[in-house]
């Protein structure tokens, strides 16, 4: 993914719906929209620990917590999440690597320290829930993102959502290949007019139906950066639903740029910076 909106730390109160006024001439195009947003500073590194909670329908939670490490090198990022708990999962990793040129596949490797080998991630499951949440394989890629090259563009107009005015726009894949690996027909996302922050995306079916949204709030300015404290991804045909927490946030600790190497991630990531 190229030329992407970065929100996550990634990895949205669904608090649109309340309408979007009519097309107006004067509004940018979405195209131009994203990539002024993504003029905004990202840091050069950060890491961060993420509470996770995995909400059934039933009401019934289970838990668990991972560590996030983002990294840029050059023009191209990279990002690895690791499970720290419960043990189950612990060790478990995606690391990711996200490519400036557009010719460029994106690279994404899941490691499972029980067999203790990673695997890459074809194009094919990026649609895929990941490890059993309601965030797909492509959701954790692009940290809630929303790629330029990938689709076509319509600027809805202006809607709100939790009180914040918000630029409404449609993004379609530009291939039924493409729809059918990213497992939606269109997405609508909602943009902070003011600040150009990812605030809601309700991803649709064929008939236009929403079945799954990501929310994102609790932003926090930390510097120049702004980063999300809350994102809450919900499955509306199921009524599963997947809450990610930021408790602990770090823009100014250097990463070794072995961290997010996958020889390091086969080793079973041994070195991570920070606490145990």
């Amino acid at each position: 993914m190229k030329n992407v909106i970065l929100v996550f730390v990634l990895f949205l109160g669904i608090g649109a719906g309340n309408g979007v006024s009519a097309q107006n001439t004067e509004l940018p195009p979405g195209d131009e929209i994203i990539r002024r947003a993504n003029e905004r500073d990202f840091g050069a590194f950060s890491q961060e620990t993420i509470h996770m909670k995995l909400i059934g329908k039933d009401g019934k939670a289970r838990e668990r917590v991972t560590r996030a490490f983002n990294k840029k090198f050059g023009e191209e990022r990279r990002y690895l999440m690791v499970f720290v708990e419960p043990s189950n999962v612990k060790g478990t990793a995606l690391l990711t690597y996200d490519y400036l040129e557009s010719s460029k596949d994106d690279d994404q490797w899941l490691y499972l320290p029980a067999m203790r080998k990673s695997r890459r991630v074809p194009a094919g499951e990026r649609g895929g829930a990941f490890l059993g949440t309601d965030f797909t394989f492509e959701d954790i890629k692009t940290q809630s993102r929303i790629s330029v090259e990938d689709y076509s563009w319509k600027t809805l107009g202006i809607g709100d959502v939790d009180g914040h005015p918000c630029y409404t726009i449609e993004a379609t894949p530009l291939t039924q290949e493409l729809a059918k690996e990213l497992g939606y027909a269109k997405v609508r996302i909602h943009l902070d007019q003011e600040l150009l922050l990812l605030r809601l995306s309700e991803f649709c079916d064929d008939s236009g139906e929403v079945t799954r949204t990501i929310s994102i709030r609790d932003f926090e300015q930390v510097g120049d950066i702004w980063t999300a404290g809350t994102l809450e991804a919900k499955n509306l045909k199921t009524g599963h639903s997947t809450l990610f927490t930021v408790t602990e946030s770090d823009f100014t600790t250097e990463i070794p740029d072995d961290v997010f190497s996958l020889q390091s991630l086969e080793r079973g990531l041994p070195n991570l910076p920070g606490r145990p």
